[in-house]
């Protein structure tokens, strides 16, 4: 090895990695988790100078996960889920072996401050916009429960029974607008309904029921509409046994299931409150890229979802006043479209994509009726992640580049460079690191893949070095030119770092079946 190393791998690891940037709806507040250290703590910042305040004080290496954070449209509150994902088994990960035993629970906190509190055991999390409520899923059912510092008695809590009682696995309670109704799904089998419950006026609305399997509600701005994905209910074969007949032998129609026309996925719009709906778009028959889209948005006037037609994973937008128009595409380009916000009007998407600069990410925003979009930030640099603020001012956002690593920052809604809110240790060798290289091979099929490369300044020309390979997992992963947006990948780019300036020659190669380069490498 050629160089002394100049720093150790606490110091390349030092800083914390920010997760989960939320923002508030009528307030610039911004919120996220940090996890530092094997600590997960919750922060917030506001305008006008947006100094992060911690929130909570879990400052011990417990391994207990924090996830999930949600913000009030007011900024007053925010809940999270502390303790980790269950295992298939239903298990919840006791790291340190408590023999108290663990668990995953949502939790809330007072972004005035004072202790966080405990809301109710539960493994998923949706919090009303008005701050008062959080609604979670359990064994079928669905539940509510007051987000409130004076009613925390676990074992009140924990038994009360769901907010009602109905058939089928209910599921993903979405609330309405003004924190009123809820919007959810109800499974039965073969088919699902997208169902409302009326808090106030207890009863459920099922909206155009039937025997299709119907998921995603998603509310109008104003309340009164919910739109939602159709697809046609399973097959008949689904759960059939073939036996030794071959998918040849079976009649058509008995493995496969499409509506009238051929086609097989469609948006619907409902009334919420007398159910009727009519459908509002469908894909075309030969098309088999929108069975794979799960997830659409009500944006203002439009209805938005991620889908993959040209290769690329784009947001398209198909209009709720004048559907005849089709599906516009908002995001175009060689690149992927990735993570989004909406400003609090929904008339503005900003995202997040590679597009003009494929190893790395940046902020771009577009109208989500269409339109040119325009590019933000640029340069040697990785913004994600976007939060857009209340006012529209400004965009939060998860940020770093070669040797910096991810932190919290604000980039101007009209364009320019990133402003970080968030500091790094002393510690932290930001001058001691080496950019990597943009290198493309070719395989021995000819198929290019892509590759970032560091190697040391002190190399001679001609010089033999001990060299490390990085392959990441997933597969579904892309290495940029900086540090990752997820954080084992981020620390994995700071082991890469620590190696080349050990005097490593280190190669990361992004293989075929990753993301980023467009459905064809994937």
């Amino acid at each position: 090895v050629g160089s002394a190393q100049s720093f150790s791998i606490d110091d390349i690891l030092s800083p914390g990695y920010p997760m989960g940037l939320v923002s508030a709806r009528s307030v610039d507040r911004v919120a996220w988790i940090e996890f530092e250290r094997g600590m997960r703590n919750l922060y917030t910042a506001a305008a006008p100078d947006f100094t992060p305040v911690r929130l909570t004080d879990y400052v011990d290496d417990d391994g207990h996960d924090m996830t999930e954070a949600q913000i009030s449209d007011d900024g007053s509150v925010i809940a999270f889920i502390r303790g980790h994902t269950p295992n298939r088994d239903g298990w919840i990960a006791n790291v340190l072996s408590d023999p108290r035993g663990t668990e995953r629970a949502i939790w809330a906190a007072s972004t005035r401050g004072g202790e966080p509190w405990r809301v109710v055991e539960a493994w998923n999390l949706a919090l009303s916009p008005d701050g008062k409520w959080v609604a979670y899923s359990k064994e079928g059912a669905i539940y509510r429960a007051p987000v409130n510092p004076g009613i925390n008695d676990p074992d009140v809590m924990d038994a009360a029974p769901p907010l009602f009682s109905v058939f089928g696995d209910n599921r993903n309670p979405v609330w309405s607008p003004d924190s009123r109704k809820l919007a959810f799904v109800s499974v039965r089998g073969d088919h699902s309904y997208i169902g409302i419950y009326d808090t106030e006026k207890p009863g459920i609305t099922y909206l155009s029921p039937g025997v299709d399997r119907d998921t995603s509600p998603t509310w109008s701005p104003d309340g009164e509409r919910v739109a939602f994905i159709r697809r046609p209910g399973l097959p008949f074969g689904d759960h059939a046994d073939p036996g030794e007949a071959t998918e040849e032998d079976l009649p058509d129609g008995l493995l496969t299931s499409r509506f009238a026309g051929g086609y097989d996925w469609s948006i619907w719009v409902a009334g919420a409150d007398d159910g009727r709906g009519a459908e509002l778009w469908h894909n075309t028959p030969e098309d088999e890229t929108h069975r794979e889209v799960g997830e659409i948005i009500w944006a203002d006037e439009s209805i938005i979802f991620q889908a993959e037609p040209d290769g690329w994973r784009h947001y398209y937008s198909v209009s709720t006043e004048h559907p005849g128009q089709g599906a516009e595409l908002l995001t175009p380009g060689d690149g992927i479209a990735e993570h989004i916000s909406l400003s609090a009007d929904g008339a503005t998407l900003y995202y997040a994509t590679n597009v003009g600069d494929i190893d790395r990410r940046h902020l771009w925003k577009v109208s989500t009726s269409g339109g040119r979009p325009t590019q933000l930030s640029r340069g040697e640099t990785i913004e994600t992640y976007p939060a857009v603020l209340a006012s529209e001012d400004q965009v939060a956002v998860l940020a770093g580049d070669a040797v910096r690593s991810f932190g919290v920052a604000l980039v101007p809604t009209g364009g320019g460079s990133a402003r970080y809110i968030t500091t790094l240790p002393t510690d932290f060798p930001i001058d001691d690191q080496l950019s990597p290289e943009s290198v493309t091979l070719t395989a021995e099929d000819g198929f290019e893949f892509y590759n970032q490369v560091w190697v040391p300044d002190d190399l001679e020309p001609g010089e033999k070095r001990p060299a490390l390979l990085f392959i990441h997992g997933g597969s579904r992963r892309q290495m940029l030119l900086g540090y990752h947006y997820m954080h084992f990948y981020h620390m994995a780019y700071a082991m890469n770092q620590y190696f080349a300036n050990k005097g490593y020659i280190v190669m990361s190669v992004n293989y075929r079946s990753g993301v980023g380069y467009g459905r064809d490498f994937r």
